[in-house]
């Protein structure tokens, strides 16, 4: 498949599609961090947790974007039991050295534990998917709770990227301005658009998920949100499209939430705000206090959590 061809596929929208719209080597950081524990990958992923075929499978552009936009739902499915996959494409690395994207990896297995009721400790493997070599942690107490990281470089908010990564995005892909795109980890791999589109269809085929859900692919590079958060929505979309166009992806509105008004509160508020707590030990670029801070976007991300389907159409 050439740019042209991925790009017509990325405006394609299936008949039921429902999309409007930071391995060897991974530290444990911090009082709150827990093992992981290796096993020798594979060419696929064992299978899912006895019974755990389906669910829901999340597929973001960075550690935390289910956090802020996607939670309290995330959350009230891993309490309810939900069997849950999620998949980060980037890794989140801003451009810094990779101890910083291995520590937002352990933050949001830190997080997930939290939010599953379970001990923080998960057992790691390197497994391979379409011909690329995805990391992937199982929860230990709760095996039906797994996160799949591709490890491919931040593309900063406009897409120009980071010097680190020569200057080059998910965003640059997509749009054909080059051809792959590396990983950020050791031995990196190289992606072309068509590679990237196989591994997220290739984890689809193995979970067998009943609802996908993602960010935004709906509004333009243009609206003040990240531009990974973009191009993820409409990969994961074509990835889904590719796969079976009838389970339902629900995308969810990332920076631009915090001008819409807040619709998180009470007990639910509280429990996102804990969990992104819970994350942020790890983030040190995250500078939150989710109980004090009431100004930063990052408050206003977690008093909101709007589906694009959601947003009124004025906006």
């Amino acid at each position: 498949m050439n740019a042209r061809q991925l790009r017509t596929l990325l405006g394609r929208r299936g008949r039921d599609v429902v999309l409007r719209g930071r391995h060897t080597g991974e530290v444990a950081l911090g009082r709150a961090a827990a093992a992981w524990s290796d096993r020798r990958g594979g060419t696929l992923p064992p299978p899912p947790a006895p019974g755990c075929t389906g669910g829901v499978l999340t597929v973001v552009a960075h550690p935390d974007d289910d956090l802020f936009f996607i939670n309290p739902d995330l959350a009230n499915d891993l309490q309810a039991g939900v069997c849950t996959t999620t998949v980060y494409v980037t890794s989140g690395d801003a451009g810094q050295r990779n101890a910083y994207h291995r520590a937002r990896e352990r933050g949001i297995a830190a997080a997930y534990a939290a939010m599953a009721g379970a001990p923080d400790v998960w057992a790691r493997a390197r497994v391979t998917v379409a011909g690329r070599v995805l990391t992937e942690a199982t929860l230990t107490g709760v095996p039906s709770v797994r996160l799949f990281f591709l490890r491919l470089p931040d593309g900063g908010m406009d897409g120009s990227g980071w010097p680190r990564s020569a200057r080059t995005s998910l965003r640059q892909l997509v749009q054909g301005q080059v051809p792959v795109l590396w990983t950020v980890d050791s031995p990196a791999q190289a992606y072309g658009a068509e590679d990237l589109l196989a591994v997220l269809s290739g984890v689809m085929t193995h979970v067998r998920p009943t609802g996908i859900r993602t960010l935004d692919g709906e509004r333009g590079h243009a609206d003040g949100d990240h531009s990974d958060h973009h191009t993820v929505a409409q990969l994961t979309a074509a990835a889904s499209a590719r796969w079976d166009a009838s389970v339902p992806v629900a995308g969810y509105v990332g920076y631009p939430s915090a001008e819409l008004p807040a619709n998180v509160d009470g007990r639910e508020l509280a429990d996102k705000a804990a969990t992104v707590e819970v994350y942020a030990r790890f983030d040190r670029l995250l500078h939150l206090d989710p109980v004090q801070d009431t100004v930063s976007p990052e408050a206003a991300w977690l008093a909101r959590r709007y589906r694009t389907v959601d947003v009124p159409t004025s906006r």
